[in-house]
């Protein structure tokens, strides 16, 4: 079983459990004015990207989820961490949705009508992972790298404006987070993801 195909069963388990009982949802859900007012609720920055609002948004994080997850894990990040990439797969996922939420947590800790939840900003990292990696990756008929622009541009209109109840923050900031970590590891990645995009 891959790492990727693990994940996907824990959110289903939990997104299940949750959807049938709204006090485990709330318990687990991201609230950045409860984190801030209690700093043992720190949780909440993992388990709200564990927990979804309906099938539709369990359903779609997780079929983006397993498209680009299980490429990642198999094909790129043994080549960063060698026979290590399964524990570091887990660690790039489940820290992906602690980042993913930071600048929510600024932007909202005194707001205590904002709730947040969903895997999409961990899903981010994933998608934009496999761009760093594959930037003519076709995504919805769009080299991959085109796709990562119009869908930065969109997502930071879209917060700007707050259009629709979604954490377009989230989005961003894992997407960035998903793009830069593996250049830490291998800086040279920055240059092979233009010169794969200028050759063709």
């Amino acid at each position: 079983m891959t790492i990727t195909l693990f994940i996907i069963l824990l959110n289903c388990g939990i997104s299940f459990i949750c959807f049938n009982n709204n006090d485990a949802k709330l318990k687990l859900i991201f609230h950045p004015n409860t984190i801030n007012n209690d700093p043992s609720q720190w949780f909440r920055f993992i388990s709200g990207g564990f927990i979804h609002a309906d099938y539709m948004h369990l359903g779609f994080n997780m079929f983006a989820l397993y498209s680009f997850g299980v490429f990642l894990e198999t094909n790129y990040f043994p080549i960063l961490f060698n026979n290590y990439y399964k524990v570091a797969f887990i660690l790039f996922y489940i820290s992906a949705i602690g980042v993913a939420d930071i600048y929510t947590f600024i932007k909202h800790k005194n707001n205590s009508n904002y709730y947040s939840l969903g895997a999409s900003g961990a899903v981010s990292a994933v998608v934009f992972c496999c761009i760093l990696f594959e930037p003519n990756l076709i995504i919805m008929g769009l080299p991959g790298w085109l796709y990562g622009f119009i869908y930065l541009a969109l997502s930071s209109y879209a917060s700007k404006k707050n259009l629709g109840n979604i954490a377009h923050d989230a989005h961003i900031w894992g997407a960035i987070y998903g793009f830069f970590l593996p250049v830490i590891f291998k800086p040279n990645l920055l240059i092979t993801f233009f010169n794969n995009i200028f050759k063709n």
